[in-house]
């Protein structure tokens, strides 16, 4: 009798094994997460499970612009996960939209408390995003093989990167903000030239690359 229960118990165990709802590696296996890539019924470039819980958990937390924002960084990580990594330009074509995307943030977000809040959301989207020990490994992957092929963010400073429009008003914010930085960047290249100034990375090559193992994330 007890044999038979561990016959049992195998036996579910290795039916489980790549199949909805089982465990595998730790992480539960669902629908969305078979494939790499997931499940986009809608073509809007964004897993649909991604789309209803950005619905659910951060379209209440900021403004129709700034919810934009957020989808425009969901859609940079969705090439990542479908792109050909042999391909060098698909991955430094993907990794110039991520960077716009991250840009856009900070032009639309602006600076103080507000990018503060703009940078936790874009953590917890990207956690939800690379959820698996297989999606992890292909963003970092990707950060490591755009480095290979000599990736250089060509994003000017007072460039507008947001894949979607703005009101005459906030446009004139932005740009704004967008000259501020141009003359800070101005003067951090006169001191860095004056050997005043150590060499920093770029502010938004940083945060794109801001946590690329997140194989220790838990979800």
């Amino acid at each position: 009798m007890k044999f038979k229960s561990w016959l049992i118990v195998l036996c579910v165990a290795l039916c489980c094994v790549n199949v909805t709802g089982c465990k595998k590696n730790k992480e539960k296996i669902s629908e969305y997460d078979v494939t790499i890539e997931g499940i986009d019924s809608d073509g809007s470039r964004i897993r649909d499970e991604i789309e209803e819980r950005m619905q659910k958990e951060m379209a209440s937390e900021v403004n129709e612009y700034e919810y934009k924002v957020l989808l425009q960084n969901a859609k940079s990580f969705q090439e990542i996960l479908t792109l050909n990594l042999e391909s060098r330009p698909e991955v430094l074509l993907a990794r110039d939209h991520m960077d716009q995307a991250i840009n856009c943030g900070i032009q639309i977000y602006g600076d103080g408390l507000n990018f503060d809040h703009y940078t936790i959301l874009l953590t917890k989207l990207r956690q939800w995003y690379f959820n698996t020990e297989e999606r992890r490994e292909r963003r970092q992957d990707f950060i490591v093989r755009s480095r290979e092929y000599h990736y250089t963010n060509t994003t000017a400073v007072d460039e507008y990167t947001c894949d979607f429009d703005v009101p005459d008003e906030l446009m004139k914010s932005i740009e704004a903000r967008m000259e501020i930085r141009r003359q800070k960047n101005i003067e951090e290249q006169q001191n860095k030239e004056n050997g005043e100034n150590a060499q920093k990375p770029d502010e938004i090559q940083a945060i794109a690359e801001e946590g690329a193992n997140l194989s220790s994330v838990s979800n």
